[in-house]
């Protein structure tokens, strides 16, 4: 009984401390774009399982710069796992945005963009614009 009591005792603790260390989660550098690809550095995380969450809008222009799409710009909503690298006490964020456009060929343009960060299912980072 009494193992028990402490095995309890030191899970609590356990995820008491990954969840204040999650708290003062922030971007130190970024996010910014470049092409579809989103980078940055964050602090204040625990351990993963991480996954992103991205809005913003899209559109797709077709190799005779035409936009086909009806509506033009399209509303993007994605989620995204991710394996940051730790360097120092920092995380290095990198996540490229995968095409919405029907066609290989096709240039895939965003805009208005903000990226969530998620750590075991839990907002960590909240919406914050790309640069």
């Amino acid at each position: 009984m009494k193992n028990f009591i402490r095995l309890f005792i030191a899970l609590v603790a356990l995820f008491t401390l990954q969840s204040v260390s999650a708290q003062n989660a922030k971007w130190t550098k970024g996010p910014t774009v470049s092409g579809s690809t989103i980078t940055g550095m964050a602090t204040g995380l625990g351990s993963g399982p991480f996954e992103v969450q991205i809005q913003g809008q899209y559109d797709c222009v077709n190799k005779g710069s035409n936009t086909p799409g009806s509506a033009n710009w399209s509303n993007l909503n994605v989620y995204i796992p991710i394996d940051p690298k730790k360097t120092g006490g920092n995380f290095k964020i990198s996540v490229t945005i995968p095409s919405q456009c029907d066609h290989a060929n096709w240039t895939f343009l965003t805009r208005n963009l903000s990226i969530t960060l998620y750590q075991n299912g839990q907002v960590v980072i909240p919406s914050t614009p790309v640069q």
